[in-house]
């Protein structure tokens, strides 16, 4: 009998018998535990991964599948690591990632999208709703980043350098579009004064939470509190800003 055959089908057993396909993108939860080796999530085979070798290694394109057979991620290797476009989808087959990796490290603009659902979330083309948008640079998170409310409104802006938070302000905002809280961090670290703002609610317009400031990520000095009439108040603990 043909060794190479032998070894093919014992390599196609292993795979299909569960829980050792290698590499799986962290998106899928199930076959992320599937790997972990935990029973309840490796009900079944996975399906098998399709893609080529060269040398022991993963070169050239390959599609990665969740425990329901539906496409999970697809693109190329290069040497063993993910190079050039990558595209992540929700068990749905919906996009929910997109962007490039270099040496197996995500490097420049990645998109994320939030899932569809009809009458839920309004279709946007192919996609949902944009979820969030900025650029990667070495595997990490790095200039201008913005984050959204699925109804479409800006959630978050703000820069980072090295994975970390810049120096500068960010603004975060309530699904309405209104304010919710703004401030300054420096060295990745909230810092300076930082205002929070109340939600608009019927005949209630937005106004003052509470406003003091940070150092190296602390509150410190003097808070001012305020009930959304604007009277003051004493500080709780259990209160969220």
């Amino acid at each position: 009998m043909n060794i190479s055959k032998i070894l093919v089908a014992t390599f196609s057993i292993t795979l299909l018998s569960g829980c050792v396909v290698d590499d799986l993108l962290s998106s899928s939860s199930l076959n992320r535990e599937c790997q972990n080796n935990i029973a309840s999530a490796c009900r079944g085979p996975l399906p098998m991964p399709k893609g080529s070798y060269k040398d022991g290694k993963r070169e050239g394109p390959w599609e990665i599948y969740y425990v329901s057979g539906n496409l999970e991620s697809k693109g190329s290797y290069k040497d063993g690591q993910k190079e050039g476009p990558w595209e992540i989808y929700y068990n749905s087959g919906k996009l929910w990632l997109e962007g490039s990796y270099k040496d197996g490290k995500r490097v420049g603009p990645w998109v994320s999208y939030y899932e569809p659902f009809d009458g839920i979330v309004p279709r946007m083309g192919k996609h949902g709703r944009l979820e969030s948008e900025g650029s990667y640079k070495d595997g990490k998170p790095d200039g201008p980043w913005e984050w959204y409310h699925e109804n479409g409104q800006l959630k978050q802006k703000g820069s980072y350098k090295d994975g970390k938070v810049t120096d500068g302000p960010v603004e975060v905002f309530h699904r309405n579009g209104e304010l919710r809280q703004k401030g300054s961090y420096k060295d990745g670290l909230r810092d300076g004064l930082w205002e929070y703002h109340w939600r608009s609610i019927l005949f209630t317009p937005s106004s003052l939470k509470s406003k003091g400031s940070f150092k190296d990520g602390a509150r410190v000095g003097p808070w001012e509190y305020y009930y959304r009439d604007g009277s003051s108040r004493e500080y709780r603990p259990d209160w969220d800003d």
